[in-house]
């Protein structure tokens, strides 16, 4: 009779742990946006602590360190935009002329038995629906982007956040103070700590990554005459940012635009690719991903997958932060775990 109360006893005590197990993983999936926002934050806040430790170093007061280290952030991208927009707009309104596009077709030196496929009519007809489905992607992605930030508000949260975090010396440290038990706060701390140093050291890496990539390709492709080349390289440095996948994507997009103007073309600009792939796979991801994350290329693509699926392209920005915050977990499991008493 002790047995079966025992065994009652042991499977309710089962269930509860299941349905308390469930009912939190329901609560954080209904909360996610906000937990997206968090993770922003905290990410922007790993990569620009660096920075404001170098200048509070200098005996720079850290909230002015702060401050300085947003409005060269800005400033920079302000100037970005301004002198790259314009050819940027000029170069999107070609590469949605279908009238061009169809020039471009009917110039191949097999056009003449192409034509007799209606290949030029076949193919002018897919990019125009390419376009269309694009538009409505591109829809749909602001409308993800609605839904997460929420408008404006959102995005100064995560400004707000993210400048409380680095403004306090101990900003991080008194999040944690307010969420987690007394009993555990050292140990989380020296765990956030570990996660905002790969972090950051990931996001570093990544745009330096992305920058010597898109001037890479925008240096070669210009000098190759590659129509449409500034676009390409822009778009080669944003794929930059989703490992593996990116590049491919990126390859193939500037192959398609140099084959417009010549097989030939198309042969130097996949050749370019196959290069910058040898690059990235020797030097960059070696130092950037292997470095800073620590994991192997199928456990990131996987990743990629489910962030993919989780919260589309966010999902895939966000996808290599999570790993690195993740491995971090399961490298300091054993610190974490209760001292077992004696």
């Amino acid at each position: 009779m002790f047995s079966r109360e025992t065994d009652i006893s042991v499977a309710t005590s089962t269930l509860i742990k299941i349905v308390l197990f469930a009912l939190a993983i329901f609560f954080l999936w209904t909360i996610r946006d906000i937990l997206i926002l968090l993770l922003i934050s905290v990410t922007l806040a790993s990569a620009l602590e660096p920075m404001v430790d170098a200048l509070q170093r200098n005996k720079i007061p850290r909230s002015v360190s702060v401050i300085s280290v947003y409005i060269l952030a800005l400033g920079f991208l302000v100037l970005l935009g301004f002198l790259i927009s314009p050819a940027v707009v000029d170069q999107f309104k070609q590469l949605g002329n279908s009238d061009i596009l169809n020039q471009q077709l009917q110039n191949r030196s097999a056009a003449g038995f192409l034509n007799s496929f209606n290949w030029t009519d076949l193919v002018t007809k897919n990019v125009q629906a390419i376009s269309a489905q694009f538009s409505v992607a591109s829809g749909d992605f602001f409308k993800r982007t609605l839904g997460v930030f929420g408008g404006v508000v959102e995005v100064i949260t995560i400004l707000v956040v993210s400048f409380y975090l680095l403004a306090e010396k101990n900003g991080m440290k008194q999040f944690v103070y307010a969420f987690v038990p007394a009993g555990e706060q050292q140990k989380i701390l020296h765990l956030v700590a570990k996660m905002q140093k790969r972090v950051g050291g990931w996001l570093i890496g990544q745009l330096i990554a992305s920058a010597i990539i898109f001037a890479i390709v925008l240096l070669a492709l210009t000098l190759l005459k590659v129509k449409y080349a500034l676009v390409i390289a822009i778009l080669s440095g944003f794929f930059e940012l989703v490992p593996y996948i990116g590049p491919i994507i990126s390859g193939i997009v500037a192959v398609f635009f140099a084959f417009l103007q010549g097989p030939t073309l198309a042969v130097f600009v996949a050749i370019l690719y196959v290069l910058l792939s040898k690059f990235e796979g020797y030097i960059l991801v070696p130092k950037i991903m292997q470095r800073t994350i620590g994991v192997s290329p199928l456990v990131i693509l996987v990743a990629i997958l489910i962030g993919f699926k989780l919260a589309g392209i966010f999902g895939i920005l966000l996808a290599v932060p999570v790993v690195a915050m993740v491995t971090v977990v399961i490298q300091e499991w054993n610190t974490l775990k209760p001292a077992r008493p004696s």
